[in-house]
């Protein structure tokens, strides 16, 4: 095997509620995230994975279970400076928005930016 690749390899998680299972597109979100990550500084959109999680029975507030969830965590080989985190934070709840069709029950989004520097170097490898 010889390696292919030997850059930090950057996730994103999209937790999402069953509830917008029809009503959101992921695809396009995913696509339309991988620019927005690119606007921090030595992180590439093409060397980051996105997956999402459905979740079948969020709870927010209490026992509260009429609301729907999105959850994004956002996790990188580079370190983020809190500028950089918050102005990515607000771009991925407009996109998480802007891929969200009409749904009856309130949303609430999370979104987590984190650097796992201790990850090393991810690598691609091919026979």
């Amino acid at each position: 095997m010889t390696r292919t690749n030997e850059s930090p390899m950057n996730r994103v998680t999209v937790a999402y509620s069953d509830v917008l299972a029809e009503v959101f597109d992921r695809q396009r979100l995913a696509l339309a995230l991988h620019p927005a990550l690119a606007t921090v500084k030595r992180v590439r959109a093409e060397e980051t994975v996105t997956r999402f999680q459905r979740i079948d029975e969020p709870v927010v507030v209490g026992d509260r279970t009429d609301c729907a969830v999105v959850q994004v965590e956002i996790a990188t080989g580079v370190v983020v400076s809190e500028p950089q985190r918050n102005r990515l934070a607000q771009t991925v709840v407009e996109q998480v928005m802007a891929h969200l069709g009409a749904t009856d029950a309130p949303v609430h989004i999370a979104v987590e930016v984190v650097a796992h520097n201790h990850w090393g170097r991810a690598e691609s490898w091919r026979p």
